[in-house]
Protein backbone atom coordinates (compact mmCIF):
# COMPACT_ATOMS: atom_id res chain seq x y z
CA UNK A 1 0.00 0.00 0.00
CA UNK A 2 3.01 2.51 0.97
CA UNK A 3 4.52 1.79 -2.70
CA UNK A 4 0.79 2.42 -4.52
CA UNK A 5 0.63 5.59 -2.32
CA UNK A 6 4.73 6.77 -2.93
CA UNK A 7 3.44 6.27 -6.80
CA UNK A 8 0.36 7.99 -7.04
CA UNK A 9 1.87 10.98 -4.80
CA UNK A 10 4.60 11.20 -7.41
CA UNK A 11 2.42 11.18 -10.31
CA UNK A 12 0.56 13.72 -8.91
CA UNK A 13 3.10 15.98 -9.34
CA UNK A 14 3.78 15.39 -13.02
CA UNK A 15 -0.02 16.36 -13.87
CA UNK A 16 -1.76 19.66 -13.81
CA UNK A 17 -4.49 21.13 -15.32
CA UNK A 18 -5.88 25.03 -16.17
CA UNK A 19 -9.25 26.57 -16.60
CA UNK A 20 -10.05 29.90 -18.14
CA UNK A 21 -13.20 31.85 -18.41
CA UNK A 22 -13.04 35.21 -20.47
CA UNK A 23 -15.92 37.29 -21.73
CA UNK A 24 -14.65 39.89 -24.28
CA UNK A 25 -16.11 42.44 -25.79
CA UNK A 26 -15.03 43.81 -29.38
CA UNK A 27 -16.40 47.57 -30.92
CA UNK A 28 -15.14 46.64 -34.42
CA UNK A 29 -15.11 42.44 -35.03
CA UNK A 30 -14.62 42.73 -38.31
CA UNK A 31 -11.61 45.29 -38.31
CA UNK A 32 -13.61 47.59 -40.52
CA UNK A 33 -13.19 50.85 -42.09
CA UNK A 34 -14.84 54.03 -40.38
CA UNK A 35 -15.50 54.60 -44.12
CA UNK A 36 -16.50 51.32 -44.93
CA UNK A 37 -20.22 49.99 -45.30
CA UNK A 38 -20.84 47.39 -43.21
CA UNK A 39 -23.89 45.63 -45.06
CA UNK A 40 -22.46 46.03 -48.57
CA UNK A 41 -19.07 44.02 -46.84
CA UNK A 42 -20.81 41.84 -44.06
CA UNK A 43 -24.40 42.00 -45.07
CA UNK A 44 -25.28 43.40 -41.20
CA UNK A 45 -24.47 46.43 -39.28
CA UNK A 46 -23.68 44.09 -36.32
CA UNK A 47 -20.12 45.47 -36.31
CA UNK A 48 -19.21 45.02 -32.67
CA UNK A 49 -19.84 41.49 -30.50
CA UNK A 50 -19.40 39.72 -27.20
CA UNK A 51 -17.28 36.70 -27.36
CA UNK A 52 -17.29 33.66 -24.28
CA UNK A 53 -14.55 31.79 -24.32
CA UNK A 54 -14.29 29.01 -22.20
CA UNK A 55 -10.47 26.99 -21.59
CA UNK A 56 -9.40 23.79 -20.31
CA UNK A 57 -6.16 22.50 -20.44
CA UNK A 58 -4.17 19.34 -18.98
CA UNK A 59 -0.71 19.32 -18.43
CA UNK A 60 1.95 16.70 -18.12
CA UNK A 61 5.49 17.01 -16.92
CA UNK A 62 7.16 13.45 -16.37
CA UNK A 63 10.88 13.24 -15.78
CA UNK A 64 12.44 9.91 -16.63
CA UNK A 65 15.84 9.92 -15.49
CA UNK A 66 17.86 12.66 -17.35
CA UNK A 67 15.00 12.81 -20.08
CA UNK A 68 11.66 14.49 -19.21
CA UNK A 69 8.45 14.17 -21.07
CA UNK A 70 6.29 17.28 -21.49
CA UNK A 71 2.60 18.32 -23.06
CA UNK A 72 -0.53 19.49 -22.59
CA UNK A 73 -4.02 19.11 -24.57
CA UNK A 74 -6.58 22.26 -24.48
CA UNK A 75 -10.21 22.57 -25.70
CA UNK A 76 -11.40 25.87 -25.79
CA UNK A 77 -14.69 26.78 -27.09
CA UNK A 78 -15.22 30.67 -28.55
CA UNK A 79 -19.32 31.98 -28.69
CA UNK A 80 -20.11 34.58 -30.04
CA UNK A 81 -23.74 36.54 -28.84
CA UNK A 82 -24.43 38.09 -32.21
CA UNK A 83 -22.25 36.23 -34.87
CA UNK A 84 -23.09 33.19 -33.95
CA UNK A 85 -21.85 31.64 -37.18
CA UNK A 86 -18.04 32.45 -35.98
CA UNK A 87 -18.85 29.93 -33.15
CA UNK A 88 -15.84 27.19 -32.66
CA UNK A 89 -14.09 24.58 -30.75
CA UNK A 90 -10.31 25.23 -31.17
CA UNK A 91 -7.81 22.21 -30.07
CA UNK A 92 -3.81 23.10 -28.54
CA UNK A 93 -1.61 19.83 -28.26
CA UNK A 94 1.79 19.59 -27.42
CA UNK A 95 3.94 17.03 -26.89
CA UNK A 96 7.90 17.21 -25.83
CA UNK A 97 11.03 15.36 -25.55
CA UNK A 98 14.60 17.08 -23.52
CA UNK A 99 17.16 15.33 -22.53
CA UNK A 100 20.82 13.91 -23.77
CA UNK A 101 22.10 12.16 -26.68
CA UNK A 102 25.23 9.98 -25.53
CA UNK A 103 27.45 11.63 -23.10
CA UNK A 104 27.61 15.36 -24.75
CA UNK A 105 24.70 16.08 -26.94
CA UNK A 106 21.24 17.27 -25.79
CA UNK A 107 18.29 17.15 -27.47
CA UNK A 108 15.02 18.38 -27.86
CA UNK A 109 11.78 17.35 -30.19
CA UNK A 110 8.73 19.32 -29.74
CA UNK A 111 5.34 18.47 -32.02
CA UNK A 112 2.59 21.10 -31.89
CA UNK A 113 -0.91 21.21 -33.32
CA UNK A 114 -3.10 24.65 -32.94
CA UNK A 115 -6.69 25.67 -34.30
CA UNK A 116 -7.87 29.02 -34.15
CA UNK A 117 -10.09 31.86 -36.07
CA UNK A 118 -8.42 34.05 -37.96
CA UNK A 119 -8.57 37.63 -36.94
CA UNK A 120 -10.29 40.46 -40.01
CA UNK A 121 -7.47 42.62 -39.92
CA UNK A 122 -5.93 41.20 -43.47
CA UNK A 123 -9.40 40.51 -45.51
CA UNK A 124 -12.89 41.57 -45.67
CA UNK A 125 -15.95 39.39 -44.85
CA UNK A 126 -17.48 37.80 -42.07
CA UNK A 127 -17.34 34.16 -42.52
CA UNK A 128 -15.26 31.85 -40.19
CA UNK A 129 -12.09 31.05 -41.14
CA UNK A 130 -10.09 28.44 -38.80
CA UNK A 131 -6.15 28.50 -38.85
CA UNK A 132 -4.77 25.01 -38.35
CA UNK A 133 -1.03 25.31 -37.60
CA UNK A 134 0.73 22.22 -37.29
CA UNK A 135 4.62 22.52 -36.03
CA UNK A 136 7.99 20.33 -35.46
CA UNK A 137 11.07 21.17 -34.48
CA UNK A 138 13.88 19.15 -33.78
CA UNK A 139 17.05 20.29 -31.27
CA UNK A 140 20.84 19.72 -30.84
CA UNK A 141 23.39 21.21 -28.55
CA UNK A 142 26.49 20.41 -27.83
CA UNK A 143 29.11 21.85 -24.91
CA UNK A 144 32.46 22.86 -26.97
CA UNK A 145 33.90 24.36 -23.43
CA UNK A 146 32.48 25.92 -20.13
CA UNK A 147 31.68 28.82 -22.16
CA UNK A 148 31.17 28.29 -25.75
CA UNK A 149 28.38 25.52 -27.26
CA UNK A 150 27.19 24.37 -30.52
CA UNK A 151 23.88 24.02 -31.50
CA UNK A 152 21.50 23.42 -34.55
CA UNK A 153 17.27 23.28 -34.62
CA UNK A 154 15.76 22.06 -38.06
CA UNK A 155 11.46 23.19 -38.20
CA UNK A 156 8.89 22.25 -40.49
CA UNK A 157 5.17 24.19 -39.80
CA UNK A 158 2.07 24.57 -41.70
CA UNK A 159 -0.81 26.55 -42.09
CA UNK A 160 -4.26 25.77 -43.78
CA UNK A 161 -7.35 27.33 -43.95
CA UNK A 162 -10.84 26.40 -43.88
CA UNK A 163 -12.33 29.01 -45.64
CA UNK A 164 -11.61 28.37 -49.59
CA UNK A 165 -10.79 31.93 -50.82
CA UNK A 166 -7.71 32.13 -48.28
CA UNK A 167 -6.42 28.88 -49.11
CA UNK A 168 -4.36 30.13 -51.42
CA UNK A 169 -2.21 31.41 -48.49
CA UNK A 170 -1.50 27.83 -46.86
CA UNK A 171 1.80 27.30 -47.06
CA UNK A 172 4.36 24.84 -45.61
CA UNK A 173 7.75 25.76 -44.08
CA UNK A 174 11.30 23.96 -43.54
CA UNK A 175 13.96 26.25 -41.89
CA UNK A 176 17.42 24.87 -40.79
CA UNK A 177 19.65 27.16 -38.29
CA UNK A 178 23.06 26.02 -37.25
CA UNK A 179 24.74 28.38 -34.58
CA UNK A 180 27.71 28.92 -31.72
CA UNK A 181 26.92 30.75 -28.47
CA UNK A 182 29.01 32.14 -26.33
CA UNK A 183 28.71 32.54 -22.31
CA UNK A 184 29.99 34.39 -19.97
CA UNK A 185 30.03 34.33 -15.87
CA UNK A 186 27.99 37.52 -15.25
CA UNK A 187 25.44 36.24 -17.52
CA UNK A 188 26.25 37.51 -20.95
CA UNK A 189 25.78 35.98 -24.00
CA UNK A 190 26.29 35.71 -28.05
CA UNK A 191 25.03 33.71 -30.29
CA UNK A 192 26.32 33.82 -34.27
CA UNK A 193 24.19 31.92 -35.94
CA UNK A 194 22.64 31.34 -40.39
CA UNK A 195 19.59 29.95 -41.45
CA UNK A 196 17.74 28.57 -44.86
CA UNK A 197 14.34 28.49 -44.76
CA UNK A 198 11.85 27.67 -48.04
CA UNK A 199 8.02 28.05 -47.91
CA UNK A 200 6.10 26.28 -50.81
CA UNK A 201 2.47 28.12 -50.66
CA UNK A 202 0.56 24.52 -51.08
CA UNK A 203 -2.75 25.76 -53.40
CA UNK A 204 -1.08 28.34 -55.06
CA UNK A 205 0.53 27.45 -58.74
CA UNK A 206 2.98 29.83 -60.24
CA UNK A 207 2.03 30.92 -64.25
CA UNK A 208 3.97 33.31 -66.03
CA UNK A 209 3.12 36.87 -65.55
CA UNK A 210 1.89 36.31 -62.13
CA UNK A 211 2.71 38.53 -58.96
CA UNK A 212 3.40 36.04 -56.50
CA UNK A 213 5.58 33.33 -56.85
CA UNK A 214 4.44 29.89 -55.39
CA UNK A 215 7.67 29.25 -53.34
CA UNK A 216 10.69 31.08 -52.41
CA UNK A 217 13.60 30.84 -49.89
CA UNK A 218 14.59 33.09 -48.11
CA UNK A 219 18.92 32.45 -46.49
CA UNK A 220 20.07 34.73 -43.36
CA UNK A 221 22.93 35.12 -41.46
CA UNK A 222 22.38 37.00 -37.84
CA UNK A 223 24.30 38.35 -34.39
CA UNK A 224 22.56 38.40 -31.40
CA UNK A 225 23.88 39.94 -28.20
CA UNK A 226 22.49 39.41 -24.42
CA UNK A 227 24.19 42.04 -22.32
CA UNK A 228 23.94 42.09 -18.42
CA UNK A 229 25.09 45.43 -17.93
CA UNK A 230 23.95 46.05 -13.97
CA UNK A 231 22.42 42.91 -12.01
CA UNK A 232 19.13 44.70 -12.79
CA UNK A 233 19.88 46.27 -16.31
CA UNK A 234 20.29 43.81 -19.65
CA UNK A 235 20.36 45.13 -23.53
CA UNK A 236 19.02 42.05 -25.66
CA UNK A 237 19.21 42.97 -29.85
CA UNK A 238 20.55 41.36 -32.80
CA UNK A 239 21.28 42.61 -36.10
CA UNK A 240 20.98 40.17 -39.59
CA UNK A 241 21.40 40.11 -43.10
CA UNK A 242 18.52 38.65 -45.07
CA UNK A 243 18.13 37.29 -49.05
CA UNK A 244 15.20 36.10 -50.53
CA UNK A 245 14.80 34.11 -53.79
CA UNK A 246 11.83 33.19 -55.57
CA UNK A 247 12.51 30.32 -58.14
CA UNK A 248 10.31 31.62 -61.18
CA UNK A 249 10.08 35.23 -60.25
CA UNK A 250 13.92 36.65 -60.10
CA UNK A 251 12.30 40.24 -60.21
CA UNK A 252 11.31 39.06 -56.76
CA UNK A 253 14.79 38.51 -55.20
CA UNK A 254 15.06 40.75 -52.36
CA UNK A 255 18.43 41.31 -49.80
CA UNK A 256 18.48 43.39 -46.50
CA UNK A 257 19.10 44.07 -42.65
CA UNK A 258 17.42 43.46 -40.17
CA UNK A 259 17.73 44.35 -36.08
CA UNK A 260 16.01 44.11 -33.05
CA UNK A 261 16.77 45.99 -29.77
CA UNK A 262 15.50 45.66 -26.08
CA UNK A 263 16.47 47.62 -22.80
CA UNK A 264 15.27 45.53 -19.85
CA UNK A 265 15.48 47.15 -16.62
CA UNK A 266 14.22 45.36 -13.82
CA UNK A 267 13.58 46.67 -9.88
CA UNK A 268 13.78 43.13 -8.36
CA UNK A 269 10.36 42.33 -9.78
CA UNK A 270 8.55 45.42 -8.53
CA UNK A 271 9.03 47.73 -11.20
CA UNK A 272 10.01 46.20 -15.01
CA UNK A 273 10.29 47.94 -18.09
CA UNK A 274 11.46 47.27 -21.45
CA UNK A 275 11.99 49.45 -24.50
CA UNK A 276 12.22 47.80 -27.80
CA UNK A 277 12.66 48.71 -31.64
CA UNK A 278 13.06 46.71 -34.45
CA UNK A 279 13.11 46.20 -38.27
CA UNK A 280 12.12 43.18 -39.69
CA UNK A 281 11.56 41.51 -43.31
CA UNK A 282 8.26 39.80 -43.61
CA UNK A 283 7.91 37.41 -46.31
CA UNK A 284 4.71 35.08 -45.77
CA UNK A 285 2.81 36.99 -44.41
CA UNK A 286 1.18 39.51 -46.54
CA UNK A 287 -1.32 38.10 -49.40
CA UNK A 288 -0.90 42.26 -50.67
CA UNK A 289 2.67 42.32 -51.50
CA UNK A 290 6.07 40.20 -51.92
CA UNK A 291 7.21 41.26 -48.86
CA UNK A 292 6.66 43.61 -45.95
CA UNK A 293 9.27 45.78 -44.24
CA UNK A 294 8.06 46.43 -40.34
CA UNK A 295 9.41 48.52 -38.52
CA UNK A 296 8.41 49.92 -34.62
CA UNK A 297 8.96 50.56 -31.05
CA UNK A 298 7.11 49.40 -28.00
CA UNK A 299 7.73 50.41 -24.97
CA UNK A 300 6.22 47.94 -21.49
CA UNK A 301 6.23 48.33 -17.95
CA UNK A 302 5.09 46.13 -15.29
CA UNK A 303 4.15 46.73 -12.04
CA UNK A 304 3.51 44.68 -9.08
CA UNK A 305 1.88 47.59 -6.56
CA UNK A 306 0.66 44.71 -4.13
CA UNK A 307 2.31 40.97 -3.86
CA UNK A 308 -1.44 40.27 -5.31
CA UNK A 309 -1.87 42.94 -7.69
CA UNK A 310 0.09 43.73 -10.93
CA UNK A 311 -0.54 46.14 -13.36
CA UNK A 312 1.33 45.73 -17.09
CA UNK A 313 0.97 48.54 -19.38
CA UNK A 314 1.75 48.27 -23.25
CA UNK A 315 2.39 51.19 -26.30
CA UNK A 316 3.66 50.63 -29.58
CA UNK A 317 3.82 52.00 -33.04
CA UNK A 318 4.97 49.90 -36.37
CA UNK A 319 5.38 50.85 -39.54
CA UNK A 320 4.87 48.47 -42.31
CA UNK A 321 5.83 49.25 -45.87
CA UNK A 322 4.75 46.68 -48.75
CA UNK A 323 6.10 46.10 -51.76
CA UNK A 324 3.96 44.37 -54.52
CA UNK A 325 6.40 44.94 -57.43
CA UNK A 326 3.65 46.98 -59.84
CA UNK A 327 2.71 50.71 -60.14
CA UNK A 328 0.59 50.82 -56.93
CA UNK A 329 2.14 50.75 -53.54
CA UNK A 330 1.11 50.43 -49.32
CA UNK A 331 2.15 51.70 -46.15
CA UNK A 332 0.27 51.30 -43.01
CA UNK A 333 1.07 52.44 -39.28
CA UNK A 334 -0.18 50.56 -36.55
CA UNK A 335 -0.99 52.10 -32.91
CA UNK A 336 -1.59 49.30 -30.37
CA UNK A 337 -1.97 50.88 -26.88
CA UNK A 338 -3.06 48.50 -24.02
CA UNK A 339 -3.31 48.32 -19.61
CA UNK A 340 -4.04 45.21 -17.71
CA UNK A 341 -4.75 44.27 -14.09
CA UNK A 342 -4.32 41.03 -12.61
CA UNK A 343 -5.45 40.30 -9.24
CA UNK A 344 -3.96 36.69 -7.11
CA UNK A 345 -6.59 36.70 -4.67
CA UNK A 346 -5.42 33.10 -4.16
CA UNK A 347 -2.08 31.17 -4.93
CA UNK A 348 -3.48 29.62 -7.81
CA UNK A 349 -6.28 31.63 -9.17
CA UNK A 350 -6.10 34.92 -11.59
CA UNK A 351 -8.25 37.56 -12.25
CA UNK A 352 -7.45 39.94 -15.37
CA UNK A 353 -9.19 42.65 -16.43
CA UNK A 354 -7.80 44.04 -19.94
CA UNK A 355 -8.47 46.82 -22.28
CA UNK A 356 -6.86 47.29 -25.90
CA UNK A 357 -6.95 49.81 -28.59
CA UNK A 358 -5.74 49.57 -31.91
CA UNK A 359 -5.64 51.61 -34.74
CA UNK A 360 -4.31 51.11 -39.02
CA UNK A 361 -4.09 53.81 -41.20
CA UNK A 362 -3.39 52.75 -44.23
CA UNK A 363 -3.02 53.62 -47.92
CA UNK A 364 -5.10 51.55 -49.16
CA UNK A 365 -8.61 51.63 -49.76
CA UNK A 366 -10.56 50.50 -46.79
CA UNK A 367 -7.30 49.31 -45.06
CA UNK A 368 -7.19 52.01 -42.17
CA UNK A 369 -9.49 50.71 -38.63
CA UNK A 370 -9.83 51.39 -35.03
CA UNK A 371 -10.96 49.15 -32.47
CA UNK A 372 -11.33 49.00 -28.88
CA UNK A 373 -11.29 45.60 -26.74
CA UNK A 374 -12.42 44.89 -22.76
CA UNK A 375 -11.42 41.76 -21.59
CA UNK A 376 -12.46 39.96 -18.09
CA UNK A 377 -11.65 36.76 -17.05
CA UNK A 378 -10.69 34.71 -14.38
CA UNK A 379 -7.74 31.14 -14.66
CA UNK A 380 -7.47 28.29 -11.67
CA UNK A 381 -4.22 26.31 -11.59
CA UNK A 382 -4.31 22.65 -10.23
CA UNK A 383 -1.22 20.52 -9.51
Amino acid sequence: MSLIFQHTSKAAESVSADLSIDRVYDNNLFRLADSADSQAIIGSDQTNDVINRLSAQLNLELPLGLQKVRGHAAVVANRFERNKQLDYDGLDLMLGWDGKVGKIWKGNIQWNRKQTLANFSNFQGSEKNILTHNNMTVGLRREISARWLMWSDWEQSSYSRSLVSQQRNDRRTNNIRLGITGRSSAGSELNIFTSSRTVDFVNLNWFPGALQDDELREDGLNLKLKWKITSNTTVDGGVGIERVMNPNLSQNDFSGSAYDIALVWDDNGVLNWQAESWRNIDTITSAYGSYVIRKGGRLSIQWSIRTTLLLITKMSIERLNYDDRSTTSREDVLHDRSISLLYKPLHNTDINLTYVESNRDSTALFGDFRSHLVQLGISIHWE
